[in-house]
């Protein structure tokens, strides 16, 4: 199952998965996204969010492994709260220059 997820992996745009997903969890984001407060850990993080929340969905879509979707949604949840730290310091030093 998960090896079948990975065949379309290289089609879809992980970081752009992300970055929906946040803003439509996070929608107070949106007017700060336009500031640019992208940054190299910040895609990374775009990233593993969006590949974490793609392959929850896809287990969710499936109603296979219910121990699996929980341990998917408390990985998405961590990424999540990173995301929206790392976002806050890249904030602050935006302010403080």
């Amino acid at each position: 199952m998960y090896s079948v997820l990975w065949e379309f992996a290289a089609v879809k745009d992980f970081v752009k998965i992300g970055r929906a997903t946040l803003l439509l969890k996070q929608p107070h984001l949106r007017s700060q996204w336009r500031n640019s407060l992208v940054g190299p850990l910040t895609v990374d993080l775009l990233r593993a969010f969006g590949e974490a929340t793609d392959y929850r969905d896809h287990l969710q879509r499936k109603s296979e492994a219910p121990e699996m979707i929980r341990c998917y949604d408390q990985i998405c949840w961590e990424i999540e709260l990173e995301l929206l730290m790392t976002l806050r310091r890249l904030r602050r030093r935006q302010t403080v220059h």
